[in-house]
């Protein structure tokens, strides 16, 4: 696990924060006006509420919850970032064990303004935990180990999760607790997609005269392409291009402020993507917390032959450096195998670059194709490389 003092005492001292403020928000108002928080926390706050209630038992907060979030835990170990669950943990035991520490405090008694300002608070406890790549547990990590490792969106399943623990919280202590935990998810909800946009999108339009500039500057700050359109001023009937790319919401200051550096009469328009269907690419990380590159090229020579193992992603994005490579490398060994065993995506850009490889490989070596993917495997046969490449 790679150290970097400062950036981890940083992300230490802001997870710390978070777990103060959310601790905050679950001792002075969730449990105060008996409310249920989303998630995990939700989930212990409910069943300690039913040992007291039905067993006249006082459980811990800090046991049933770190209890609860040992399965997730694990799951972020072994298949997200040790970096991300350490600190995620550290966000788990420091706000469960305040919740227990914290005296009793009783602010105001007004259910609405104890869902909405326990709601405020607890969205920023959790996102500082976000913006400092840590998390509050539970369902955030199956959340994130679905869609990076299964492309599932679990949005769906959390929402069933939550509305099932708030009809229990309503069957056990009252309808009118179970509507109010319900504002109090809304307003949490609403501050971290206010406070932390990382996994959020954004559509820019940019009109200009400097399209190629503006496209380069857009793959250089957030590492995705863009669509370039013609467009006709309406009064002057002047000739323009229309660039449109969707990035990342926390991409998108530094991309228009790249743009207007570029071109100072670009007209940008910035607009919220609020749902999204086809290939939008987030590097996922490994398992010591760093993002993993798009593609990983790793080569190894032996008695004249070349071994390229490629894992990732081959698209718009990254095909040119695989191209270099290559070609590079022609002129330099007879025999160049592509291993693709950890190939998950090829775009038709991938694709060019193996019928140009193929190409200017041809007279002087072979090049062969090994251990291909089933996804990569679907695209070749529908594409009719099957035909064209060496698959070995």
């Amino acid at each position: 696990m790679k150290i970097e003092p400062k950036k981890d005492a940083l992300h230490i001292l802001m997870v710390t924060a978070g777990a103060l403020l959310l601790a905050f928000s679950i001792k002075v108002f969730a449990r105060a006006g008996d409310l249920i928080p989303g998630g995990v926390a939700g989930l212990s706050l409910l069943f300690q509420r039913i040992a007291e209630r039905f067993l006249n038992i006082r459980l811990p907060y800090t046991m049933i919850n770190i209890v609860l979030n040992a399965i997730p835990v694990y799951i972020g170990l072994r298949f997200i970032g040790r970096k991300f669950t350490l600190l995620s943990l550290w966000m788990i035991t420091v706000s469960s064990v305040s919740v227990d520490l914290l005296p009793e405090l009783k602010v105001t008694s007004d259910m609405l303004l104890i869902s909405v300002f326990g709601g405020i608070l607890y969205g920023a406890g959790i996102s500082l935990a976000l913006l400092a790549d840590a998390t509050s547990g539970g369902t955030d990590f199956i959340a994130i180990y679905l869609s990076q490792k299964k492309g599932m969106d679990s949005f769906n399943a959390i929402l069933a999760f939550n509305a099932v623990m708030l009809a229990a919280a309503g069957l056990f202590f009252g309808w009118d607790k179970s509507l109010y935990s319900i504002i109090f998810q809304y307003i949490s909800t609403q501050v971290m997609h206010i406070l932390y946009r990382s996994y959020q999108q954004q559509t820019l339009f940019v009109v200009t005269g400097k399209a190629d500039e503006v496209c380069a500057a857009i793959f250089e700050q957030c590492h995705h392409g863009a669509t370039v359109m013609n467009a006709e001023g309406s009064h002057t009937h002047k000739d323009y291009k229309m660039v449109y790319s969707v990035i990342s919401g926390s991409d998108s200051k530094k991309a228009i402020k790249a743009i207007k550096e570029i071109d100072p009469d670009a007209f940008v328009n910035s607009i919220r993507t609020t749902e999204l269907k086809g290939n939008f690419y987030i590097r996922p990380r490994d398992r010591k917390g760093r993002r993993i590159p798009m593609l990983n090229i790793t080569k190894t020579a032996e008695d004249g032959e070349l071994r390229v193992c490629l894992e990732g992603r081959l698209d718009t994005v990254t095909s040119a450096e695989l191209e270099a490579e290559i070609m590079d490398a022609i002129p330099q060994y007879p025999q160049i195998v592509l291993d693709m065993k950890q190939l998950d995506y090829i775009s038709s850009a991938g694709l060019r670059v193996l019928l140009a490889a193929q190409k200017a490989i041809m007279g002087s070596g072979i090049m062969k194709v090994a251990n291909v993917s089933q996804t990569v495997a679907e695209v070749f046969e529908v594409t009719g490389f099957c035909d064209i490449l060496t698959i070995v």
